[in-house]
């Protein structure tokens, strides 16, 4: 939309909110800014490095579907990635490594090819994968939230029982159930 100040750029969030392209997050502007540019540009082959940056793990997903789109309605003809993330990875990634003697070596591999049968079952068992960062922190899916009663957010405790097990996940609650502590609220 044209005002007397310039464009107004505003994005929707499918007919839950218009937002000014100013109210969005830096890494929503960015997102933005770089969907256009990709739109307008009318190049055949588009670079980008690092677009992973100032995204939310969400929207690195959408950018990921958003430049393969790009690619199979043909606005884009190839493009060339550089990133970190696992959410770039896939079988058409090109790895390019150095030798012992120097020479650039070729492949075409995901990042853990080893991995890609494990994975595929654990899926179908119904497990997710989360990255978590160096200092721990990590996004739980939607499911598992809801399932732990965490959908607006809440405390989770993780615990070994024994030093052979496995860390468990526990809610508040169900650890104040198996340790008989009470909140003094929920004592009156």
């Amino acid at each position: 939309m044209r005002t007397e100040q310039g464009v107004d750029l505003r994005f929707e969030i499918r007919g839950r909110q218009i937002l000014r392209y100013t109210e969005l997050s830096s890494g929503e502007q960015q997102f933005l800014a770089m969907c256009a540019a990709i739109v307008t540009s009318r190049a055949s082959i588009v670079a980008l490095e690092e677009p992973e940056i100032s995204l939310h793990p969400d929207n690195q997903e959408l950018m990921r579907d958003v430049l393969l789109e790009q690619v199979r309605s043909g606005l884009v003809d190839q493009i060339l990635l550089e990133s970190h993330v696992p959410v770039f990875d896939g079988p058409e990634v090109i790895r390019f490594r150095r030798s012992e003697q120097g020479a650039t070596e070729v492949s075409r591999e995901p990042s853990r090819p080893k991995d890609a049968d494990l994975s595929a079952q654990a899926r179908e068992a119904g497990a997710k994968k989360e990255w978590v960062t160096s200092d721990g922190y990590t996004r739980l899916p939607k499911e598992m939230r809801s399932d732990l009663g965490l959908q607006t957010g809440g405390y989770l405790w993780f615990l070994r029982p024994t030093p052979e097990r496995q860390w468990e996940a526990w809610t508040a609650d169900q650890l104040d159930g198996r340790f008989g502590w009470k909140d003094e609220e929920q004592e009156k």
